[in-house]
């Protein structure tokens, strides 16, 4: 029997630019998949990626606006700030959701009509399936690639315009539908249940849709280390921004980069360097650990990194990149870019206080950084 790849992509609106820097890591990793199966956004994007069309998906989500996706919205990322700059917006907005029993989104729903090819996914040898909900019973249901009825193609695609309430419900055959993240927002069994051996997930959440799954071994489990912004941020800076998260993240995956906020390209001195590391954290950790920080706490060594890191078992290299990101946070270096590690110790400075040191707080819980026992000593 002949083992089949898979690949799942999560739901979560504008969140999904990160599955399209995760998919362009993995065709240029040589990824081949046979089993593609997505809700709500990720399965659009799913659906377009089993028609052939990656190259299209790319240059679809690097123009995407608002507009490209409702009527009268405005982007969105949860704060009164956005309110208050986008307060023209809101009353056009408000009576277009009233009057339409939801948010107007015949702009995205032109886009499945324009995108989607059913000729070509059907003909695709990559099967497929989705997950949608009947409303109001809320029962889910799993459409795959074979129940699908012809001519139903692109409606079977519309529950992922339909995140009730604030979207209208889909209707297809006279049944409502809505949103099939409302039952699995990432949907792996399905993917079992299609026949793959073998799972990559793409989450667009930092803490895990399944954590069971996080930790099996037949599923990648790729997802952000930090959060992604709101469902409706579908403005081109954060877009981008997550296109590159996307790739990253899954560059690391494989092994091709390494670290967690901050991006490490490895070389040949990394594994020496990593073990530098370790053992002066190993040192340290002899020595009595970690002084009191900014909480008023008595730490230890690894339970720092541990919860940096967000595993229990870890590698010196990921020891190797906490040492250097805690560092980095609080010098205020920038951490979109891709580094080697000679390239981020000169940036390093003193740290820096206020935002950036808050910004190691949240990243690791511990903002007072390293201390010079754990420079790597070169």
């Amino acid at each position: 029997m002949d083992e089949k790849r898979a690949l799942t992509l999560c739901g979560g609106g504008a969140k999904g630019a990160y599955e399209i820097g995760a998919v362009r890591a993995l065709y240029e990793l040589g990824e081949k998949f046979d089993i593609i199966t997505g809700t709500s956004i990720g399965a659009l994007t799913g659906a377009m990626l089993v028609q052939g069309d990656a190259e299209q998906l790319n240059r679809l989500w690097e123009g995407l606006s608002i507009r490209s996706v409702m009527t009268e919205g405005f982007a969105f990322d949860g704060s009164l700030e956005t309110l208050f700059r986008n307060k023209g917006d809101i009353v056009p907005f408000l009576k277009s959701y009233v009057n339409k029993k939801g948010a107007d989104i015949e702009p995205f729903r032109k886009i499945i009509r324009d995108y989607g090819d059913e000729a070509r996914f059907f003909a695709s040898p990559i099967d497929f399936a989705l997950i949608a909900v009947r409303f109001p019973a809320f029962t889910p249901v799993e459409m795959t690639k074979s129940r699908m009825p012809r001519g139903q193609y692109k409606d079977w695609l519309l529950p992922s315009a339909s995140a009730f309430p604030a979207f209208p419900l889909c209707r297809i055959g006279g049944e409502a539908y809505i949103d099939g993240g409302y039952y699995d927002n990432l949907p792996i069994d399905s993917a079992f249940r299609l026949g793959a051996s073998t799972v990559v997930a793409i989450d667009l959440n930092p803490e895990p849709t399944h954590p069971h799954h996080a930790v099996n071994p037949l599923v990648r489990y790729i997802r952000p280390y930090r959060p992604l912004g709101s469902f409706l941020l579908f403005e081109h800076e954060p877009i981008m921004r997550n296109i590159s998260l996307g790739y990253q993240d899954t560059m690391k995956s494989y092994g091709r980069l390494f670290g967690f906020r901050y991006t490490f390209r490895p070389d040949a001195d990394t594994p020496a360097l990593a073990r530098r590391v370790t053992r002066a954290v190993t040192e340290l950790e002899a020595g009595g650990g970690l002084p009191s920080g900014r909480h008023g706490r008595k730490g230890t060594v690894w339970p720092f990194l541990r919860a940096y890191i967000r595993r229990e078992s870890f590698s010196e290299t990921d020891v190797l990149a906490a040492a250097l990101e805690c560092a980095g946070a609080q010098s205020g270096v920038p951490d979109m870019e891709i580094y080697t590690t000679d390239e981020f110790e000169k940036l390093l400075g003193p740290p820096a206080r206020g935002h950036a040191g808050e910004r190691a707080d949240d990243a690791g819980g511990a903002g007072a950084g390293l201390p010079a026992g754990l420079k790597t000593r070169r």
